[in-house]
């Protein structure tokens, strides 16, 4: 499919053509999330309409958990007997071993979308490392976790290339393995010139329609 701009999405979103997102991490289960109430989360604040309505949306990028190739689990060493049968009467020599790790399933999936004009007037935007406040302002940046699991943090162009390698380690994710969704390359031509950190794609997206023309999505 070609690439998906903030517009052609708003036009699935208009015609109630968007169905779902998932992403399925092994051994761990599928997170999905409702396209049309991702979109209508990123679009839908009143006091900020003008910053998120789409002609304002450069790119829409997912980074953090869900994107599981880049947060391996660490391996459990345990005790056990060296051999089984002294082993059973207690008399074996104990040797560690290295158990896989359990990975355990992200709680939301998180998004950083990408405007032309910022939420706040900041130039820098430090990621803050706190209790995050639901709905709403918390410390520098515009911040908000819809009840059905999505974390959305804005940027403008400008804050977003000048935070990185100045505190705003959000920025620098997006930037080292954050998947676009939206508005993939435009995405790659504000990215373009950034050295450091060092891009890493482990994961991509795909986008698909249905038999009755609903649009989905599914990181891979």
């Amino acid at each position: 499919m070609r690439d998906m701009t903030p517009e052609l999405m708003q036009r699935y979103f208009e015609n109630r053509d968007l169905g779902g997102l998932t992403i399925k991490i092994p051994d761990c289960g599928t997170v999905r999330t409702s396209l049309s109430h991702l979109f209508r989360s990123i679009t839908g604040h009143e006091a900020y309409e003008y910053q998120t309505e789409p002609e304002n949306i450069e790119a829409i990028a997912i980074y953090g958990s869900v994107l599981y190739k880049h947060f391996p689990v660490p391996g459990k060493t345990i005790q056990v007997n060296q051999d089984n049968i002294r082993g059973f009467l207690g008399l074996g020599k104990k040797v560690p071993r290295t158990i896989p790790g359990k990975r355990e399933k992200p709680e939301d999936i998180d998004l950083m979308v990408i405007t032309k004009e910022g939420l706040t007037d900041e130039k820098i935007i430090p990621t803050i490392k706190e209790d995050r406040y639901i709905e709403g302002f918390y410390g520098h940046y515009q911040e908000f976790i819809t009840e059905q699991g999505l974390h959305i943090v804005y940027r403008s162009t400008d804050q977003f290339l000048e935070g990185i390698g100045n505190g705003d380690e959000l920025s620098e994710s997006v930037v080292k393995y954050g998947v676009p969704i939206v508005g993939e390359k435009r995405f790659t031509e504000i990215i373009r010139d950034v050295k450091n950190p060092t891009r890493e794609n482990l994961h991509s997206f795909e986008w698909g329609e249905d038999s009755i023309g609903r649009l989905h999505g599914r990181i891979i």
